[in-house]
């Protein structure tokens, strides 16, 4: 078996990733799922031996103009009619 076929080989299975004009490097870890585990996805990826973590983002709604709004849904005088 010659290199370039032996890296194939792991390219196929998927324990490295060729990138054309870089090399060749190792593939990071592939989380495995079950999907008829009746676990969390979290609980899942601890059983792994990940580390799961979870962060409350705050969010806001803000509504900025630099005109009034509402100027678009007037009319002029003379077209109301």
């Amino acid at each position: 078996m010659t290199l370039r076929q032996a890296l194939r080989s792991l390219s196929d299975q998927g324990l490295v990733v060729q990138q054309p004009g870089r090399g060749t490097f190792v593939s990071p870890p592939l989380a495995a799922y079950r999907l008829q585990a009746l676990r969390s996805f979290a609980d899942e990826l601890r059983a792994q031996g990940c580390e799961v973590t979870t962060r409350v983002l705050p969010a806001q709604v803000r509504a900025t103009c630099e005109t009034d709004p509402r100027g678009a849904w007037r009319w002029p005088d003379e077209e109301r009619g």
